[in-house]
């Protein structure tokens, strides 16, 4: 996953595995555009690695809260899947709520899928269809 840290006066973009056989991140360098690898190490406070010359902590990576997230959709920004994932991490999966369209768009097919209620002997049942058009 793709994460923002801040390091000195800059904001860097870094590359982490998530996964514990990867030894290195990969930082991207936004003035040459090249992405450098940089071995993870740890220490009593934690895994880092080293940018300029400056110690960077895994864990301190720029958070984005669900707020914040909502604000940058309703203002048009750009927003990638890592920045929903960060702001989930960020803020609890409890905290969060999703609302998804029902019709989707498949290749050369129309995937649609209704949910219909119905009430029989009382009881209110939900039935799912799903129809390729």
């Amino acid at each position: 996953m793709t994460y923002k840290y801040k390091c000195g006066n800059e904001i860097i973009r870094v590359f982490v595995w998530n996964d514990d056989f990867h030894n290195e991140v990969s930082v991207e360098d936004t003035k040459t555009r090249k992405s450098y690898d940089r071995t993870i190490r740890e220490d009593e406070n934690g895994k880092f690695f080293t940018w300029n010359r400056n110690k960077i902590y895994l864990n301190d990576w720029i958070k984005i809260s669900m707020k914040e997230l909502k604000e940058k959709i309703e203002n048009g920004e750009w927003i990638t899947s890592d920045d929903l994932c960060q702001a989930i991490m960020t803020d609890g999966i409890e905290n969060v709520r999703f609302m998804v369209p029902l019709n989707t768009t498949c290749g050369l097919f129309f995937l649609k899928t209704r949910y219909a209620r119905w009430k029989k002997d009382g009881i209110e049942k939900l039935n799912r269809t799903t129809k390729l058009f």
